[in-house]
């Protein structure tokens, strides 16, 4: 991995809104969810991941498909997830998940700095 910005499992659950178990499940049964893990075993996500694991929460939770149907279609769709996906908001995403609009990049930063003042006013 490149020196790529990633996101650790707690982080991730809390943007794509979904809980930590899940996306233990998911990397377990979805051929195409492979997080890196640390030497420690920490799984830590890319923007690409939680651009998967936001149209996996579509597909699974909106669509109703199956964990099969789910890796049938990611399968047929190759590496990439190709233009015209979807994100858990309903938003379309053009270009390959590695390729995120600046839109969207934007909600995962104002979320995460939403994270972050929760967490400084935790320690308060």
């Amino acid at each position: 991995m490149r020196n790529e910005l990633t996101y650790s499992i707690g982080h991730v659950a809390e943007m794509v809104d979904v809980t930590q178990s899940t996306l233990r499940y998911w990397e377990t049964v979805i051929d195409a969810l492979k997080p890196v893990k640390t030497a420690g075993g920490s799984r830590r996500y890319t923007t690409e991941d939680i651009a998967l694991i936001q149209k996996l929460k579509v597909l699974l939770h909106d669509e109703g498909l199956t964990i099969k149907g789910v890796n049938k279609y990611l399968a047929s769709r190759g590496k990439g997830m190709a233009a015209e996906d979807v994100t858990a908001s309903g938003e379309v995403i053009t270009g390959t998940a590695g390729e995120l609009p600046s839109d969207l990049l934007q909600e995962i930063l104002a979320r995460l700095k939403e994270i972050k003042n929760i967490l400084e006013n935790d320690e308060e």
